[in-house]
């Protein structure tokens, strides 16, 4: 029976059981029980239709730890390769078992599955040993971010825990669309919740670092699918150590995507400081921006200096800020005035711009 179930989908993929059934002149419930018997040869889609894993790139996240961050996500598409880069037509990411998913990595999947939809490929996530992480992925607002054509097992929520409860937290803002006319004001719910975790001493700072960068997407994005932005506080606002997480996501052209074109016309002192034939000039120049500024697409005098101010007031606050572009990534972290550049070339390829920023604070200082 097996032969001839892989037979009759290699042929025609994504059929259901009484069609394979009746193709093999056997019972469809037979049939039926084999298929789900066998997960590890077949994969079931929401609309019942069968198909072999074999055609899939699966990617598998995997984890020491029972915290899923972008480090763990990130190895797994290297263990993988992108999506972006296969012939095969299916995408499966699977979480493991019983773990807990932090929103940097939430925010990296959300993009790349909602990119693989847009390219005309199927793709599923899988949340069968981890309901856990699927709760929080729904109150955080993942599910309502996610294109409605992802299939989502063993089930997608019936109803959005992020709507039912939106503003209800300080610790979290959920993932809100940027730039959406009526919509969240994401830059003022990201300050409230901070001033709500530490007060208001640093609340200006952190509203000019995130702030420049959702204006950034919304300006200079261009893509078709919205950008969008969330924070989570980890650790309780009364313990010795609190981190403060936000993410700003697009899947547009990214930074240099934006740069790039005019550095030849408007900035030829760069150009060959940042040769495009050497394979980390675009991470340094990503670097040039985000620590210089002064560079900019726009004709408007003063325009340019918005990641240069994000940076700053990371700066201020010792902060870390991880800007994950199309086939790289650069991390700035800084402490007590210095700062520490962190370069990963050859990365697996998602679209856009993706930055990740963290602050670590003690009740040293909460209490500043």
């Amino acid at each position: 029976m097996q032969k001839g179930i892989t037979k009759i989908l290699r042929e025609v993929p994504w059929q259901k059981a009484k069609e394979i059934a009746k193709k093999l002149d056997l019972d469809r419930s037979e049939v039926s029980s084999h298929l789900h018997g066998s997960r590890h040869l077949y994969h079931q889609d929401s609309k019942y239709r069968w198909c072999l894993l074999e055609s899939f790139l699966q990617i598998t996240i995997t984890s020491r730890s029972p915290w899923i961050s972008t480090a763990q996500f990130e190895r797994a598409l290297k263990n993988s390769g992108s999506p972006h880069n296969t012939n095969k037509s299916s995408v499966l990411i699977k979480l493991p078992a019983q773990c807990r998913v932090k929103l940097c990595a939430a925010a990296r999947i959300l993009a790349i599955t909602n990119q693989m939809i847009g390219v005309g490929k199927y793709i599923a996530i899988d949340f069968s040993d981890c309901d856990e992480a699927a709760s929080y992925l729904n109150r955080a607002g993942f599910f309502d971010r996610l294109h409605k054509d992802v299939d989502v097992f063993p089930d997608r929520p019936t109803s959005s825990a992020a709507k039912n409860f939106n503003n209800n937290s300080s610790r979290l803002v959920e993932l809100h669309e940027i730039g959406v006319a009526g919509g969240e004001n994401v830059p003022d719910r990201l300050k409230a919740s901070f001033v709500a975790a530490v007060g208001s001493d640093h609340a200006g700072v952190l509203f000019s670092a995130i702030g420049e960068l959702v204006g950034n997407v919304e300006e200079h994005a261009g893509s078709v699918q919205p950008g969008f932005a969330g924070l989570q506080c980890y650790g309780e606002t009364s313990s010795k150590w609190l981190q403060i997480q936000t993410v700003v996501s697009d899947s547009g052209v990214g930074i240099c995507g934006t740069l790039r074109p005019v550095l030849e016309k408007k900035y030829p002192e760069l150009v060959a400081k940042f040769d495009s034939q050497k394979p980390d000039a675009d991470a340094k120049l990503v670097v040039h921006a985000f620590t210089n500024g002064g560079i900019s697409s726009v004709d408007d005098e003063g325009r340019g200096l918005g990641l240069k101010n994000s940076a700053h007031s990371m700066e201020v606050l010792n902060g870390k800020l991880s800007i994950r572009q199309e086939n790289f990534s650069v991390t700035l972290e800084y402490k007590d005035g210095k700062t520490k550049e962190y370069v990963e070339l050859d990365l697996p390829r998602i679209l856009g711009t993706h930055i990740v920023s963290e602050i670590h604070l003690t009740n040293k200082h909460k209490s500043a």
